[in-house]
């Protein structure tokens, strides 16, 4: 059976001759005998006897089907291998580090051994390191993983130079690891996308073993993991918010009087928000909604905060006045980022030489009564946070049930 394409190759040999070349290849498909399909390799010579007439032509024969087999193979398998690559939803990113193993073997010939402290000592060495390994290439996820358009805006971008210090600590970690031995090697990482975002991700390296003698060939798959680290944060932020409330629900039920109560309030949240000092008020009985200080303190250092004790406990707020007052005039909690601005803040003359600055308090409350307010003071200005200010609202809420029943309690004992 005589292929169409046997055609064209003995077209294009005809032509080499013509052309005045003595010798001539192409490739056939042609049928065995069996009727098993080949590839040859035809190489077709005119001796030099007969190159005024073509009289003799040589035309020697090669089985090539194999060889054509393995080639097909071989690019099927790199085209599924480059549409993985591409298509892959996790960013994939090759390098080279035979130069950084290079480096990094003289270095230890040198003497260097513990390499950690040497680039701890030489952070421009770690940055050379860093920049000298070349990208081979980049996946379609990984440029869109870090906003970028094209690969080259990615690789000029992921230099030594403009990686956070912590990826050069994971880059450091991972050069270690492997000339330790190890083919494998996770860790997270913060990084920044070309527009500045924070992304946290998780990068697993692998050194396949045909290049592990040279480290020519390193494999890293990113994952943008923020979202995910987000909700982790949030869940157990959460869970410790509702064990707060057990917790405070279950101590303050069992308290034996109100001041028991309080003080075991003001000790949980003070432990759960790292604030250093906590102070209870109680709503004045006589309905002028004043508020007076108690003796349910917590203070971390209490040589520190004395004179914040002390200037405390001789003062009273009436409603609307300082941090207690408005608390108790509003019936919600508030919050001061630094109260030594803050013109609504009767202890402020004396905030630098008491030792605060940031403060918040909330109300105790038996239905829309407020009982009392919790105050609490940090030694450095911090941010309003709302989600706090929304489970102390609960606390207080909790606590103001608390104070009903035990107050009930002490009036059938009378």
């Amino acid at each position: 059976m005589l292929f169409r394409s046997n055609l064209y190759g003995f077209r294009d040999a005809l032509l080499s001759f013509i052309d005045g070349h003595m010798t001539a290849l192409y490739e056939a498909r042609e049928r065995r005998a069996d009727g098993a399909e080949i590839v040859t390799r035809n190489t077709l010579t005119v001796p030099v006897d007969f190159c005024h007439d073509w009289s003799r032509v040589l035309d020697s024969v090669e089985d090539i089907t194999d060889r054509r087999r393995a080639q097909e193979a071989l690019r099927v398998s790199e085209a599924r291998y480059r549409e993985i690559f591409d298509e892959s939803p996790v960013g994939i990113w090759e390098e080279d580090w035979s130069d950084t193993k290079r480096m990094l073997d003289d270095l230890v010939a040198g003497g260097v051994m513990e390499l950690r402290q040497y680039f701890h000592d030489n952070p421009d060495r770690l940055r050379e390191f860093y920049d000298i390994a070349p990208v081979v290439d980049i996946s379609r996820a990984t440029c869109e993983l870090y906003g970028a358009t094209n690969k080259q805006r990615l690789i000029d971008r992921m230099r030594a130079g403009t990686v956070s210090d912590e990826e050069l600590d994971g880059f450091l970690e991972c050069m270690i690891a492997f000339r330790d031995g190890q083919t494998a090697i996770e860790y997270e990482s913060l990084e920044y996308r070309l527009d500045g975002t924070p992304i946290i991700t998780t990068n697993r390296l692998v050194m396949p073993p045909q290049h592990r003698h040279d480290w020519s060939r390193v494999i890293f798959a990113i994952e943008d993991i923020t979202e995910r680290i987000l909700a982790e944060e949030a869940l157990r932020a959460k869970s410790s918010e509702i064990e707060l409330l057990r917790m405070i629900a279950v101590a303050s039920h069992q308290a034996a009087t109100v001041e028991d109560a309080l003080q075991i309030v003001v000790d949980m949240v003070c432990d759960f928000i790292g604030w250093p000092v906590g102070h209870a008020y109680l709503t004045a009985d006589d309905g002028s909604g004043e508020q007076l200080p108690t003796n349910v303190w917590r203070m971390v250092e209490p040589d520190r905060f004395e004179n914040l004790r002390a200037v405390t406990m001789a003062t009273s707020f009436a409603p609307g006045v300082g941090l207690p007052g408005r608390v108790f005039a509003s019936g919600k909690p508030a919050w001061i980022k630094d109260v030594t601005v803050d013109p609504n803040f009767p202890r402020r003359a004396m905030a630098e030489e008491l030792g605060i600055v940031a403060a918040f308090g909330f109300p105790m409350m038996i239905g829309a009564e407020t009982i009392g307010v919790l105050e609490f003071f940090a030694a450095k200005a911090i941010e309003p946070d709302a989600a706090l200010l929304e489970l102390m609202a609960h606390i207080g809420s909790q606590l103001g049930r608390v104070i009903e029943r035990k107050r009930a309690e002490m009036a059938l004992r009378g």
